[in-house]
């Protein structure tokens, strides 16, 4: 892995000692979520290194949610891997009725149903970024991604984008690090 910098060249390696992966995890991306436990802690924090609460159980958000998006994964289906961090504002939840209407389909339980303004939305290579709603200064990171319904990257808002919701998955997370204090939860 790498931490520390928007562009992969400049970040700082490191290496995990542990990985945890949710048993219900299955080829239909559902309890798409894992732990990776860093070899050595972060001893330090500056401009490009920081905390992120991440949204604990019961944590809700409002149909509509504006949502940033984030990944290091293709602009398209012919392009190669992102050097830079990508990110885009232009995403918002849906409910389930709206992911219903919009998709034909919705979200299973655990997973959060994302659209866009403008087709900007994740691709391959960007699974396991994170998904953060932003209100001023406070940040929460509230999914992770998952899968695109399609294997298109960009559609004009054709269809929404799944993430794994974070918040319905706190008590996993809190059993798989024990409870570590060091963790910011949001409520």
């Amino acid at each position: 892995g790498r931490i520390g910098h928007i562009n992969k060249k400049s970040a700082t390696p490191v290496k995990f000692s542990q990985l945890s992966v949710h048993k219900s995890y299955d080829e239909d991306y559902n309890a798409d979520i894992a732990i990776l436990k860093l070899k050595n802690s972060l001893t330090k924090f500056d401009k490009d290194i920081d905390k992120i609460c991440i949204a604990n159980k019961g944590k809700t958000y409002p149909n509509r949610q504006p949502v940033v998006q984030m990944g290091w994964g293709l602009f398209d289906n012919v392009s190669s891997s992102s050097e830079t961090l990508k990110t885009t504002a232009l995403g918002y939840l849906l409910d389930k009725p709206d992911c219903i209407a919009e998709m034909k389909s919705y979200a299973d339980p655990g997973q959060l149903c994302v659209s866009t303004l403008r087709g900007e939305k994740i691709c391959a290579g960007d699974s396991g970024g994170p998904l953060v709603v932003i209100n001023g200064a406070d940040k929460t990171a509230i999914g992770i991604v998952s899968y695109d319904y399609y294997d298109w990257c960009v559609q004009d808002n054709e269809y929404p984008t799944f993430y794994t919701e974070i918040s319905y998955y706190a008590d996993w997370i809190k059993s798989e690090t024990k409870n570590d204090k060091e963790i910011c939860w949001k409520n």
